[in-house]
């Protein structure tokens, strides 16, 4: 037998650290494994626990308490051997059980307290092993310190105390027999991954301390290990005890850094255990690098830069991740994390130098950081000198035969009054703003473009700061040209192009300079080039104008220099006679000033105003010819009242733009026309709505048909006497609605005058007002009930000529017509009039009914709201099914009908009234409701009630189909006695029974059937506390138990209920057997462990312990196995049973079963073969 040695030896080591562990019954140690062990100590005694008048006559002196559980049954045997042979040593031990408790122990099992020296034995080991064949003995010389091992049962447990009352010595033990232990549990770690825990102290609080979840690796630890947990301790002591665990490891916070945390791995049914460490360390805060001092130029001139803090942020991390720098103007606030500094940031102390501090610290919620410091410093800036203040930029005349504007320069002209002997210093010139394009021969530079800037710095050479200034180089120019005019022309002959004469600037742009000459081109680039100057005159382009002439003004004496300016020559268009609508350019007049003599006075300018449009400066003149008009002369004087000189005449008008002076001419034609004639008009008739001889009259309609007559040309007005149509007085203005003012008939006079002059004549119009028949409105809507195509589509269908008589109230139906129309316009307009009139089907609206008298179409209009009632909403409710409890199969059962009516209506539904009725003709008619609907009694298994719902307001009604119906209940083929028999399995009554094999011939075939079982017929008939092991139900009471059967039809709701009994039939109760014990001599004497016996000496013992006589021995079959497999499956029983060879220790299980019921029992015992001595031949 294997134990792990290491653990007891780890448990006794800190035994002094434990005070009384495992020197008390309940501190016994749990034995585990299959190891031996080495090293133990027993030292003192906690509780005094062993009787002196216990077995073996002795107590406690210095005591080990051990509990062994066992695994796997067998026999138990163990050697115990001090380490020191000396044979003073003496142990003692005890053994109690099976199964007891402390505080209860009994009498001991096994024990010996044989003293070595007393007993005259040559050893001092003690312990059990099959030899010996007592099972006690001492103390003092009595005994050879081994007694029997022990036969010991799958589950049982035993205490071992082991005491050591003489010497001092630690000893072994050596475990022997077949009997096992329960496994140690083991602490896993396939991959040999580290187990120590590290985190950063990331809880806000810089204590070194954090929240640890000590379970990391319990899941690894474990594996498929069951059932086992761990727990985890502060000390040594507390995981050997299993006291005192942490209670929430999950959420650890340790105590000190590092802290070894204690595990303890426990089976929790055989107590075995095993342990282990791990420690808990806080990584250590962050170190950073040293930053370095920063310097800045003063580039403003008052000691004050901006610096790049984070250009330190490299040095600081040192390389360092998942970390941060922060910058401050103190350590305190460094410390404290309070004004953090920018990143660019200006220093505060001119000049410096200033202290800066950086905190370097985690990114990843560790807390830790790392404080350092550096120096903002400012360097002065090198000056450019200039003590009198002078002009430093340069100047030269292009002087060099080569007239590019370009000469050499010396741009180090002011480099010794910049410097002013100030040491270190260094002045460059550079030709961009960005300090690029290094001018390497400053003493002689070209200038690129004129003027030109030039950069120039001055660098000291030993800070590096450096300092610019600018100038500018310019070659001067000997000449300046001056402004000169822009030229004018008229585009004469409208093609765009006419000749200037340029020269005319020339003046204006020489500018007083005698020794210059002027010459103009097309181009800036051909004026800078000298090509291809223009003539005198110059024709424009005939792409227009205005065109950019540029001139060159050169000098002829002295430096090269030349003078560029420009102006632009324009051709000013003549203005235009604007007539957008292209009308004919004619004035018309008839011959009104009472001369029949074929003259008039015109107005010329009426198209003034046309012809200028949107042109600004235009002058309108008049003339008889064209030549006076282009020669300006023999003007109109009185273009608005000019006399024709003939008929038809032509005159000229001329638009001159007064700003530069071009003009246009067109021509005007004067005619003379006759004067308009007046014809006669139909009267005028208007339908009198209010009955009170007065109307509105279009009178449009006739001036319209005037002006269509006679053409345009003519003006046609009404007034209401004949004084104002011959003198176009009081003009009627309001022609489209004109009311008479004379009741019933009125004459007004029409005046036709032309519009080209006062010429007219007059006609008269008769007005005449006709009375409207007064239709009546009818007194109520017409309402009907929703009897469409569809009885939801809110649509009636509706005779609207059963209106009529209502509406002409008296008025002869021959002589006024009835008309009915879907909006007020139409039936105003007699339009759209509905066809079917008498057959309408239409959803709520208003019709509007218009009666008309057939002579003089005179009419009223009246209106009537349709109105469609819906029918109640109503649900087609569920069929109203009820189990037939109530007598059950007569099929009769008591409904109440009212329960069905927030089904059909809906619940909290107002305003409809529902009735209950047997036919339909009888919900159709309202008459027959079922009186006390509440209590209705059927009368065939599935019936229809007919419900009627009505509206209780419009009496709208619907009629929908109730069916009652009443379903029996299921039914079961109850089991028989002989199939609710089951064996006593423990002599008590007691049996199981699979209740699962019984239910498909209970349901014998039905359908939608689910059976349950139940402990009462209460819970049966409610469905509660269903019986959950059916398949291994163990009955409660001995030998008969009521078990209750529930039945549902999961598709008609219904159920019923059965009471069966099981039956419990006593099982022969087999008695426990003594082992047959005999010697292993079958074979001469060869000792092979095996021997035939008799396994049915036993069969005598089983009859007396049933109390079977010999003549019923038939009542009981006793068979023999080799499993207790075997003996339960009644499988390969021993058939030679009289002559069994058997082999040493072999366990034989008999089965006791009823021959007549079948029921039995099973028990089991050992063949033990003892070896005999063995005999030495003498020698002779």
């Amino acid at each position: 037998m294997k134990l792990y040695s290491w653990l007891l030896v780890a448990v006794l080591f800190y035994l002094p650290l434990t005070l009384s562990a495992q020197t008390d019954c309940p501190d016994a140690i749990m034995v585990c494994g299959d190891a031996n062990y080495n090293g133990l100590d027993a030292t003192g005694i906690g509780t005094q626990e062993i009787n002196f008048n216990n077995a073996c006559s002795s107590m406690e002196n210095n005591s080990l308490w051990l509990k062994i559980l066992i695994k796997d049954g067998g026999t138990l045997g163990f050697v115990l051997t001090p380490e020191s042979s000396n044979l003073s040593v003496d142990f003692d031990f005890w053994i109690f059980g099976p199964d007891v408790a402390c505080g209860n122990l009994g009498t001991a099992v096994r024990c010996s307290t044989t003293n070595p020296l007393q007993a005259a034995l040559l050893y001092n080991t003690t312990g059990m092993n099959a030899v010996s064949t007592d099972v006690s003995e001492g103390p003092g010389p009595d005994g050879n310190a081994f007694i029997n091992w022990m036969n010991v049962q799958d589950g049982e447990s035993y205490y071992i105390i082991i005491d050591r009352p003489v010497g001092s010595s630690n000893f072994s033990m050596e475990w022997t027999g077949t009997a096992t232990f329960h496994d140690v549990p083991v602490f896993l770690n396939p991959d040999n991954i580290p187990t120590d825990l590290e985190l950063c102290d990331s809880d806000d609080i810089d204590d070194e301390s954090t929240v640890f979840n000590l379970t990391t690796h319990a899941e690894m630890f474990i594996g498929n290990q069951t059932p086992v947990e761990i727990t985890y301790h502060l000390s040594v002591n507390d995981m050997i005890t299993g006291e005192s665990p942490i209670s929430s490891p999950e959420v650890f916070e340790n105590t000190s850094n590092p802290q070894v945390i204690y595990m303890r791995m426990t089976n929790t049914i055989t107590g075995c255990y095993s342990n282990e460490t791990f420690t808990l360390s806080i990584i250590p805060p962050i170190v950073g690098g040293e930053p370095n001092d920063l310097v800045e130029c003063d580039v403003n001139g008052d000691g004050f830069a901006l610096f790049n803090l984070v250009a330190n942020d490299t040095p600081i991390k040192d390389g360092n991740t998942q970390c941060s720098v922060t910058y401050y103007a103190s350590q305190a606030n460094a410390i404290a994390e309070t004004d953090p500094l920018p990143e660019q940031y200006q220093n505060t102390i001119a000049y410096g130098p200033q202290t800066i501090w950086s905190r370097l610290e985690k990114t990843n919620g560790c807390i830790g950081y790392d404080l350092r410091s550096f120096t903002l410093t400012v360097l002065p800036l090198p000056q450019f000198l200039n003590p009198n203040n002078q002009n430093i930029n340069l100047s030269h005349c292009d002087d060099d035969d080569v007239d590019d504007q370009s000469v050499a320069f010396n741009l180090t002209t002011h480099q010794a009054m910049f410097t002013g002997g100030q040491a270190n210093l260094e002045v460059d010139y550079y030709t961009n703003p960005d300090f690029t394009g290094q001018i390497n021969n400053p003493l002689a530079y070209a200038n690129t473009s004129n003027p030109q800037t030039i950069y120039a710095t001055l660098t000291n050479n030993q800070t590096d700061c450096s300092n610019s200034i600018e100038f500018t180089i310019e070659v001067t120019n000997p000449v300046t040209a001056g402004i000169p005019q822009d030229l004018f022309l008229c585009d004469s002959n409208g093609n765009g192009s006419e000749f200037f004469y340029l020269n005319e600037n020339d003046a204006a742009i020489k500018n007083g300079n005698p020794t210059s000459v002027v010459a103009y081109y097309a181009s800036l680039e051909n004026a800078e080039d000298e090509v291809g100057a223009l003539s005198i005159p110059h024709q424009n382009p005939s792409t227009g104008t205005p065109q950019t002439i540029w001139a060159r003004l050169e000098s002829t004496d002295g430096c090269f220099g030349y003078a560029i300016t420009s102006f632009t020559i324009n051709l000013s268009p003549p203005p235009v006679f604007n007539n957008p609508d292209n009308i004919p350019l004619e004035i018309k007049r008839c011959d009104d000033d009472g001369v029949e003599d074929q003259h008039t006075n015109f107005d010329l300018t009426i198209y003034n105003s046309m012809f200028a449009g949107n042109q600004q400066d235009a002058i309108f003149s008049f003339f008889e010819s064209y030549a006076n008009a282009v020669n300006g002369i023999n003007i109109i004087n009185d273009p608005t009242w000019y006399t024709n000189l003939s008929m038809p005449q032509t005159v000229y008008v001329k638009i001159t733009n007064a700003l530069t002076g071009c003009f246009n001419i067109a021509s005007i034609q004067l005619q003379l026309v006759a004067p308009p004639v007046a014809f006669d008009v139909l009267a005028l008739q208007e339908c009198d709505f209010n009955n009170d001889g007065v109307a509105y009259f279009n009178l449009d309609a006739v001036i319209d048909n005037i002006s269509a007559t006679l053409g345009s040309g003519v003006i046609v007005t009404i007034h209401e006497t004949q004084p104002d149509a011959d003198f176009g007085t009081n003009i009627i203005p309001n022609t489209a609605q004109y009311s008479n003012v004379f009741n019933n008939a009125q004459t007004l006079y029409i005046r036709v005058q032309s519009e080209f002059g006062n010429c007219f004549d007059t006609t008269t119009l008769q007005l005449i007002v006709n009375p409207v028949p007064e239709a009546t409105t009818p007194t109520f809507p017409y309402a009907l009930c929703d009897n469409g195509d569809s009885d939801v589509d809110g649509i009636a269908v509706f005779d609207l000529t059963s209106l009529n008589a209502e509406v002409l109230n008296g008025m002869d139906a021959a002589l006024f017509s009835v008309t009915y129309h879907l909006t007020h316009d139409d039936a105003v307009a007699g339009a759209n009039a509905i066809t079917t009139p008498a057959n309408y089907a239409t959803i709520n609206t208003i019709i509007y009914i218009r009666v008309t008298n057939n002579a003089t179409g005179c009419y009223d209009v009246v209106q009537v709201q349709l109105v469609v009632n819906a029918l109640p909403v109503v649900t087609q409710p569920a069929p109203y099914t009820v189990c037939d409890d109530d007598n059950p199969g007569d099929e009769i059962e008591e409904f109440d009908l009212t329960t069905k009516i927030d089904e059909i209506i809906g619940v909290g539904t107002l305003g409809l009234n529902v009735s209950f009725h047997p036919t339909y003709a009888d919900a159709q008619g309202n008459t027959n409701a079922i009186v006390g609907a509440e209590s209705y009694f059927n009368t065939l298994a599935v019936e229809t009630i007919f419900v009627r719902v009505a509206d209780a307001i419009t009496d709208c009604y619907r009629i929908v189909l109730l069916d009652v119906r009443v379903e029996p209940l299921p039914e079961i083929l109850e089991p028989l006695p002989i199939d609710l028999t089951v064996c006593d399995t423990n002599g008590e009554g007691i049996g199981v029974i699979n209740l699962d094999e019984l239910v498909e011939d209970m349901i014998n075939g039905g359908e939608n059937l689910v059976i349950s079982f139940h402990w009462t017929d209460e819970d049966a008939q409610n469905n509660l506390n269903a019986i959950s092991n059916t398949s291994s139900l163990q009955n409660m009471t001995p030998f008969l138990q009521a078990i209750y059967v529930r039945v549902f039809n999961t598709a008609t709701g219904c159920f019923n209920t059965y009471k069966i009994e099981i039956i419990v039939t006593a099982a022969p109760q087999a008695p426990a057997l003594e082992n047959i014990v005999d010697c292993d001599d079958y074979d001469n004497n060869v000792q092979d462990g095996k021997a035939r016996v008799d396994l049915t000496v036993q069969n005598q013992v089983i009859y007396d312990a049933l109390n079977i006589a010999a003549g019923d021995q038939d009542s009981i079959i006793i068979h023999y196995f080799t499993s207790e497999e075997d003996a339960d499956a009644d499988i390969n029983m021993i058939t030679n049973a009289t002559q069994y060879t058997a082999t040493n220790e072999q366990v034989i299980w008999v089965r006791v079963e009823d021959a007549e019921t079948g029921c039995y029992s099973l028990t089991s015992f050992q063949v033990i073969l003892n070896a005999p001595v063995d005999l030495i031949q003498p020698t002779p």
